[in-house]
């Protein structure tokens, strides 16, 4: 096992091998995306075998992985660590945590403990163990089998305190954690191994069925404001209930820090910022899918304020992962509204209040495209009819000096369409009145959606 280390020094990255494999996978990707395109265009005359031989681009990402895969092996097994840095920066990997390309370099690592086996030193074998938890499994494995009468097949568990050293430079932070830690060990006879593993694949999905998970989960990424956190913005917008009635997964990302505050790397007042969150944000999805089965057609963007910047980003760059994006109180930097690349249409839900002090509804020059340019950009990638449908909602609490336009573009190319709730008397904030609930409307919007278009 290594480790390479970002320049900030606030988290081990991901072992290089895994670095690598993710890359990789990350090609794959692309070239499933290439396989789902031409199915699209050819419909039932298509040929995916004879694709995958014959496409240039599928080839080229093919002939790209072996190359990658096969100078990793030949570094791994000549031990040549210098090489598979220069491997790294070469595909200019980023940490998926900070962004940072700047690595250190690549260094044996390990975190077993040493133990003798053997009745004198002369004659006993080394023995690497996990710490913490692996002593009560392995060490009192003999004594655990005899005292429990146990035939193999059989397994441990143990839970106990483990312990870890945590240091962040930046932020002057040297302290020790604590964790509750569990283990679990299942002993099997030799030769069976594939065997139990089917059998326990089977047991977990069949568990995380039982839980009402689904057997493929909708994704839905909430973003919180520049100087928020995922934990308040988990409590405010109350998705978790929405999630649990619609049996989906929500994600509450937390921003890096940026002249300390947590941000999300937008352009704007955000220049300046070296995290890659559209990276931070591919290595979340990939981790998550790696748990549990998602459905890639159906994973969306919503977040506040910064956070509905970052789902326009979202959308002008990952077009052909995210279904459909969510914007409340957020709006579209100068650099993203000027470098937008969408592939597809994309449905937009654009949620903001006329007297937002923050994020003004006509713009800001430097940095704040006005909302009805948002909008307009949108509809016309999307092929919607620029005239817009507009409903006046039942004021249903005259006392908060609020009401609500409900206003559509729609028409638009797989029946996208942009909708946009101006909210009269509305400032900077999540709104959750008599008159407009923010987290209802994007889940409601978003329920209509996946990469294909309208659904039904």
């Amino acid at each position: 096992m290594s480790k390479a280390v970002g320049e900030n020094g606030i988290l081990i990255s991901p072992h290089h091998d895994v670095l690598v494999e993710d890359y990789c996978a990350k090609i794959e990707q692309k070239i499933e995306k290439e396989v789902k395109k031409a199915k699209k265009r050819f419909g039932d005359a298509f040929d995916e075998n004879e694709f995958l031989k014959t496409n240039q681009r599928v080839l080229a990402y093919q002939d790209k992985i072996e190359t990658i895969l096969k100078r990793m092996a030949r570094s791994l097994e000549n031990e040549d660590l210098a090489d598979v840095k220069a491997l790294i920066e070469e595909l200019e990997i980023a940490d998926p945590v900070s962004g940072s390309r700047n690595w250190t370099d690549v260094k044996q690592f390990n975190l077993m403990f040493g133990t003798k086996l053997g009745a004198s030193a002369e004659s006993a074998m080394d023995l690497y163990l996990r710490p913490e938890t692996a002593q009560g499994i392995f060490v009192n494995f003999l004594n655990v089998q005899k005292t429990g009468r146990m035939k193999i097949p059989f397994g441990i568990a143990q839970t106990g305190k483990a312990f870890r050293n945590e240091i962040v430079a930046r932020q002057f932070i040297f302290r020790m954690r604590e964790f509750e830690q569990m283990e679990m060990q299942f002993f099997i006879k030799p030769g069976t191994q594939g065997e139990w593993y089917k059998h326990w694949k089977e047991k977990r999905l069949n568990w995380h069925l039982s839980l009402g998970m689904g057997e493929e989960n909708y994704l839905l990424f909430v973003y919180h404001g520049f100087g928020g956190n995922n934990n308040l913005t988990m409590n405010y917008t109350g998705f978790n209930e929405i999630a649990n009635q619609n049996n989906f997964i929500v994600v509450y990302p937390q921003g890096s820090n940026f002249i300390g505050v947590p941000h999300w790397n937008v352009g704007g007042w955000t220049l300046g910022s070296t995290t890659d969150d559209i990276a931070f944000t591919e290595y979340l999805i990939n981790t998550i899918s790696d748990q549990y089965s998602i459905n890639n057609d159906r994973v969306y963007a919503t977040g506040m304020s910064n956070g509905g910047f970052m789902s326009f980003l979202l959308a002008c760059q990952m077009s052909d992962t995210f279904a459909a994006v969510a914007s409340v109180t957020g709006s579209m930097t100068t650099e993203t509204y000027e470098q937008c690349t969408p592939l597809r249409e994309v449905p937009v839900l654009q949620i903001h209040g006329t007297i937002d002090p923050i994020v003004p509804y006509a713009g800001v020059q430097a940095w704040n495209t006005p909302i009805d340019e948002v909008l307009t950009y949108w509809a016309t990638n999307n092929e919607c009819n620029l005239t817009p449908q507009i409903i006046s909602l039942e004021d249903i609490d005259p006392d908060n000096n609020i009401r609500v336009d409900e206003i559509t573009y729609d028409g638009g190319t797989n029946a996208s369409v942009v909708k946009h709730y101006k909210v009269y008397g509305g400032g900077h904030d999540w709104f959750n009145n008599a008159e407009i609930s923010a987290s209802e409307l994007v889940w409601e919007f978003f329920s209509n959606y996946d990469l294909n278009g309208l659904i039904n």
